[in-house]
């Protein structure tokens, strides 16, 4: 569900955290990883979510709409969009070239997260199980957002301190500048989400088109990046 991907290593900038942010809890799993919803006992992680293959093909659809429309509305210009699975990982956004900062972009990744658990305590489909397995399998969103986090700065998981004494940004943050936008423009999500899964592929003149976003055009100039800096998520 998660690949892991390379961001573009030009990406720089950093904000604050969101004031007024509301209190979280995060859970520490068994492997290490934190979550904001508690590990179930006894309850493996499970790639369909416990949901039905067409609930699973609708909350993978919004995964990638909101990152495909937090991507336009950022002015990241998104190439394709797809849910068909393939040897390497099923649904994705794959981006051009981009030079910007870094907080549109680690807001961009944390919006496919927040997208699916809206989508599914939306329509009824959100039980502590699902929301867990659906977060464990966001990793490799968080994962990127982490690694590509300009210095002197960390990424964190509601620890006072980073481990490696950078000045820490809580990922609660991008988690609420996320929903903030995703509420702005869930319109454009839903709409976008449909034809994600009718269609199941779309080109990023075709997000543009249905969203009603502009497509921002690429550099004209080619950045050197390794094969996989165009390549965004991963369910």
């Amino acid at each position: 569900m998660d690949t892991p991907i390379t961001a573009p290593s030009h990406c720089v900038g950093i904000r604050p955290a969101v004031p007024g942010s509301i209190p979280m809890t995060w859970h520490l799993n068994d492997d290490g990883a934190f979550t904001r919803h508690a590990q179930q006992p006894g309850f493996t992680l499970m790639r369909d979510l416990g949901l039905e293959p067409a609930d699973l093909l609708q909350h993978d659809a919004h995964h990638e709409a909101g990152h495909a429309v937090l991507a336009l509305v950022h002015g990241i210009p998104v190439t394709r969009v797809t849910t068909i699975p393939n040897h390497q990982h099923a649904a994705h956004v794959q981006f051009a070239a981009w030079s910007g900062m870094w907080w549109s972009f680690a807001v961009t990744m944390a919006a496919g997260e927040r997208a699916g658990e809206r989508w599914m305590r939306e329509v009824g489909l959100a039980t502590p199980e699902r929301l867990w397995n659906a977060e464990r399998h966001c990793a490799s969103d968080r994962h990127q957002i982490v690694e590509t986090a300009p210095e002197p700065h960390a990424v964190v998981f509601g620890q006072m301190d980073a481990p490696d004494g950078r000045q820490a940004l809580d990922y609660l943050s991008l988690c609420e500048a996320a929903d903030a936008l995703l509420t702005g423009f869930w319109p454009h999500v839903r709409t976008l989400a449909a034809e994600l899964v009718e269609h199941r592929e779309l080109t990023g003149r075709q997000v543009a088109d249905i969203s009603g976003l502009p497509l921002p055009a690429p550099p004209p100039v080619t950045i050197r990046r390794s094969p996989r800096a165009a390549t965004g998520d991963t369910r």
